[in-house]
Parts: structure tokens; sequence; C-alpha cells
């Protein structure tokens, strides 16, 4: 038996994830409302990878061609050496990728992939993004969810899913608020123009450099012409609130300083009023997703580090199991029953091994030189579009 179309669904959220739960959804006969805390849409941020686990979700959701046409295909990655720059392992991408998964790894700017989405949400329904829209709380039970706006306002749905990110207030009202921890690192993000840069990273643009309690990530989007990087430190405290907190020269300059001089340079070229720093935090994995009649989808119920390049993937793959969860179930409580079961394992996973990449990447390269980092399964061979659920 399949769920009736005429379910009322409320997203929380205009991020990658809510747009992608709303696509699906539309694909499948449903009118999702997404509702956005921001007056106006753009994603903050730079680059963004979408691995082959990603794009083959987004590709069954009718988006190859504009990916195709938007994003980068890495012909490798390479490790670096932070002091002498010497290039200590290299993974081949592009076509040996493809052969191996089916799919591409692309990289691309956050905000490119974000209008994508949103012109597909758009293209199915004008008027399914409601801007302006600041979520107080929810009221839930086994029968409806009613979301409280600052305005007073109360909206009562079917079901709400909480695509509300990390500080997701959705998360905090259904499991009880719980501060996020530190992790004790603090990462800086810019683009540069790519003609700015030495030709070594123009030559080898995607890759990382691997130090002690230090590492820089980059890789280039639009067509070449913008080089990102991630600049990613340890260090004893974070005091400050925000993640658009603009970077300070002389700090960020300060944190690479034994960076071999291709690095210093990127730094010395990058437009301070476009570098911006944050805090990473963390939050322990949890297997309860739902309550009545609201479930927490992406970084609201598994907030991930970046350091092994999946957050965007598996909140990707959240949006479109919890749609064929919903499509295909009888009634909302089965749909979130088999969203959670196909779900909480893989992504805390996840979770759990993007904790330890934190380190592994945050090492000297001599203690990693010939050791690889430990995954008990390839992320890359999960495809969301067949899995049973």
């Amino acid at each position: 038996m399949r769920a009736e179309k005429n379910l009322t669904i409320a997203i929380v959220g205009a991020g990658i994830g809510g747009l992608t739960l709303a696509i699906a959804l539309q694909r499948r006969g449903f009118r999702p409302v997404i509702y956005e805390r921001a007056p106006q849409l753009g994603e903050v941020g730079a680059g963004i990878t979408l691995w082959p686990n990603a794009n083959k979700v987004l590709f069954s959701l009718g988006l190859q061609e504009d990916l195709d046409r938007i994003s980068e295909e890495p012909a490798n990655q390479s490790m670096w050496r932070f002091d002498t720059g010497e290039i200590f392992r290299v993974y081949p991408r592009g076509e040996a990728t493809r052969k191996a998964y089916g799919a591409p790894l692309y990289q691309i700017h956050r905000r490119d992939l974000h209008d994508i989405l949103v012109t597909a949400v758009k293209r199915h329904d004008p008027n399914a993004i409601r801007l302006g829209r600041a979520l107080e709380g929810i009221e839930t039970d086994e029968a409806k969810s009613t979301l409280i706006f600052a305005d007073g306002e109360r909206v009562t749905y079917d079901l709400v899913a909480g695509c509300d990110g990390a500080r997701s207030t959705i998360r905090g009202c259904l499991l009880g608020v719980e501060p996020a921890r530190f992790t004790g690192i603090v990462a800086w993000r810019a683009l540069v123009p790519t003609a700015l840069i030495a030709k070594r990273l123009r030559d080898e643009p995607a890759g990382m450099h691997i130090g002690p309690d230090r590492n820089v990530s980059h890789y280039t989007v639009r067509h070449g012409a913008l080089f990102n990087y991630l600049g990613f430190a340890v260090v004893d405290a974070w005091t400050d609130e925000g993640w658009t907190i603009k970077a300070d020269a002389a700090e960020l300059k300060a944190a690479f300083a034994n960076f071999q001089p291709d690095i210093i340079q990127l730094l010395d070229v990058t437009p301070m009023d476009a570098c911006f720093k944050w805090g990473l935090f963390d939050r322990d994995p949890v297997t309860t997703w739902s309550k009545g009649r609201a479930v927490l989808v992406g970084d609201a119920a598994h907030p991930m580090l970046p350091f092994l390049g999946q957050g965007a993937g598996i909140v990707i793959e959240d949006a479109l199991i919890l749609a064929r969860a919903i499509a295909e179930s009888p009634d909302i409580a089965t749909a979130l029953k088999r969203y959670t079961a196909a779900r909480v394992e893989r992504a805390n996973l996840t979770l759990l091994r993007s904790r330890e990449h934190a380190q592994y990447w945050n090492t000297h390269p001599d203690k990693i030189k010939d050791r690889e980092p430990v995954m008990e399964v390839d992320l890359n061979l999960y495809d969301a579009t067949t899995v049973e659920i």
C-alpha cells in the first residue's frame, strides 16, 4: 500500500537537505512546503564535494545535466607534506571513480549546487519555498505536527521534516536541548582567483597538505576560475559565535606559518573580505530521529565533521530515503520506522569516522605516509536509489 498524495508535509530549512527532500517528494506526487529562516536564498560557503553516492541520488532526481555542466571532476587527489611540498600519495579519480562506482566525483561551488536545487524545486512548485519564517518551536503527537513561528503564527501539517542543520531548533524540541561540543578545531575557508596562485597548485588543484595539528585542502570550482581552500587548525579554545566570522589575516597566516611556500603565497593573495572562519562542533550519535509526526534529516540528526567530504552526501541520501519511505509506506509511522532503520547505522558510522579522520588528517605526514585511514565499508558503494527500505 502506498501513501496518499494529499499528505501535508512541511520541511524546515532550505539548505541542501531540505531542497533535495522537497524535489524527491515532488517527483513522487507530493507538494511539500519549505520554511526558511533567512529573508532571502543564498547558501554561504565556498566549495563542496559530491562523491558518487551523492551524485547517484542527484542524477536520479533529474539533475545530471545541470551538474555535468557546472561541476569540476578532478583527475586525481594528491596528499602533500606541509613543509617540503612533497606529494607522498595520489588517489586516482576521474574515470577511475566512474568505473569503480558508476558515478563521478564532483567538486562544485556550494552556491551553484544550491541554485540548481532551488530551480528544480520551483520548477515543480513556484510557491514551495516560504522565506523569512523563523521557527521557535514545534508541537507534535501521533496525528499531526504544529510549527510555531516567531511572529506567533501556528501551522499544522501531517508531517514535519527538520532539515535545519547542526543547530536545529526541531532537534532541541524533539530530543531536548544538548549543547554541541567544540572539537578543538577551527576552520578557515576562502575562494581565490586561480590565476593568482602558484603554478604547482594550479597543476595539482585537488589535494591536501598534511601537517601536525594543521591541514589545508583545496580544489578548483567554476571551471577552474576559482581556487577553493579550507584550512584546519587545532586550537585550545573557541569563544566566537556564528558560521561566517570574518577572518583576520595575521591569525590565518600565523596558523600556517610553517607550511611550504606555495601555501604561504596562497594565503598572501587571499581576499580577506571574503575569507571566513568558524569553530567545528560535534554531537554524539543518537538513534532516535523522530517523535510523533516530526523527523530529523541530515545534520539535525547527525552533524558531520568535514573530514570525509561526506556531509552533503549523507544528507542527500537521507532526503531520498525519507521520500521513498513516505511514498512506499501505508502510513507515516511506518515510513519513519523504515527511514530510521535504513539510515541510522550508516549515518552514525560516517559521523564517527569523520571524527577519526579529523585526527588522521591533522597529524605529521611521517606518521601516516604508509598508513591509510581505516574504513569498515566503502561509502561510495551505497546506492540510496535502490537500497532496500
